[in-house]
């Protein structure tokens, strides 16, 4: 007999032959345009509201005002222990309730999630950034409060810019040929 780890492996075996076997039209599928971006941001969603609550439970007695920052931090430490990251070798979308249902998705998923928490604890101003170049695609999650700018990525700390500009030079390294951004209620091409 089987341990469940060996069942557990060859069931992921068996799906991804699945899947790559209907790679083409699962990503044929799976398009959307640049307009549609804003609809994988679901601050609304019971799931996404479910987390903020318990972000919010945190606090003696949250107020947006005094607590969002450090809520803020919260939200990015649930992203990155509690939604593990995998990349499989297609394009596919998931919107946040999905991914926190299967505790896992890749970076761009976990952009939108994050940016859907943020805005769910009261932060209108929350938008996923995407910076693209020849060889690689940077995503972060940025805020403005108090008038500070502030990023998250999957990948370390909180950091606070100065401007836009200086912020998308740190997620580029200088090297990027477009750069966008969206929330619930945009989508702007930033160049």
């Amino acid at each position: 007999m089987l341990e469940d780890t060996e069942i557990t492996s060859r069931y992921n075996g068996l799906y991804l032959e699945i899947i790559l076997k209907y790679k083409e039209y699962i990503e044929g599928e799976e398009r959307i345009y640049a307009a549609e971006l804003p609809t994988f941001i679901t601050p609304e969603d019971q799931a996404v509201c479910a987390v903020a609550g318990r972000i919010k439970s945190g606090f003696a007695s949250y107020n947006y005002d005094r607590d969002f920052v450090e809520a803020a931090a919260a939200a990015h430490a649930y992203v990155k222990k509690e939604i593990y990251t995998i990349e499989i070798p297609i394009q596919f979308w998931l919107k946040p309730a999905q991914l926190i249902r299967c505790g896992s998705g890749d970076e761009i998923g976990k952009a939108m999630l994050l940016c859907s928490l943020l805005i769910s604890l009261g932060c209108p101003s929350a938008k996923v950034i995407i910076v693209d170049s020849d060889d690689s695609k940077k995503i972060g999650v940025y805020f403005t409060f108090s008038g500070g700018l502030f990023l998250m990525r999957d990948s370390g700390p909180m950091n606070e810019f100065i401007s836009k500009e200086e912020m998308v030079s740190d997620i580029s390294g200088d090297r990027h040929e477009r750069a966008y951004e969206f929330n619930n209620n945009a989508y702007l091409d930033l160049f």
